[in-house]
């Protein structure tokens, strides 16, 4: 694939796909030998597949195969970066990507877009839509700030939509 443009036709000629999976169709030196599953996972829990000295995602080749062409971004629909069934993949901006994300590792409300506010002792609720941030306000409540936050999210993000 170095050398040669990757193609719907091609990327069928080298691999199988199976159930979110690929696999080799030929021998491919001492590791990639056929029917074997293909790549390993990285350190960002994507699969990766090496190939005549080139790593390649293993979602955007799937996609590739499957679609024909390779969109921008290529997103997880459950998040799951090692689940790479067609029917978990999907063409997507990197803002709609974003949207899709699960909430910070930092996060202490347990809820995405929502923080506790010290000084007015509330939880404040916003949200991100093309690169503008809209403060939802503050609530006592925390059900409240989260119905609040997850109406306008599916309002403003459609289908991409993820609470975290």
């Amino acid at each position: 694939m170095a050398d040669q443009i990757l193609t719907q036709q091609y990327l069928n000629e080298i691999f199988e796909y199976r159930d979110g999976n690929l696999y080799w169709k030929k021998d491919y030196g001492r590791k990639c030998k056929s029917g074997t599953l293909a790549g390993t996972i990285n350190l960002r829990g994507y699969i990766q597949i090496g190939y005549k000295r080139k790593n390649y995602m293993a979602h955007k080749l799937i996609f590739l195969m499957h679609h024909g062409y390779l969109p921008e971004i290529v997103d997880h629909i459950d998040n799951d970066r090692a689940n790479n069934k067609i029917e978990n993949l999907r063409e997507a901006t990197l803002l709609q990507n974003r949207w899709n994300s699960l909430k910070r590792s930092d996060n202490t409300s347990g809820i995405k877009g929502i923080t506790w506010h010290k000084q007015v002792k509330k939880w404040y609720v916003r949200c991100h839509v093309d690169n503008k941030i809209y403060n939802l306000g503050c609530y006592e409540d925390m059900n409240e700030a989260k119905e609040i936050l997850e109406k306008f999210r599916k309002e403003a993000h459609g289908e991409f939509a993820n609470n975290g």
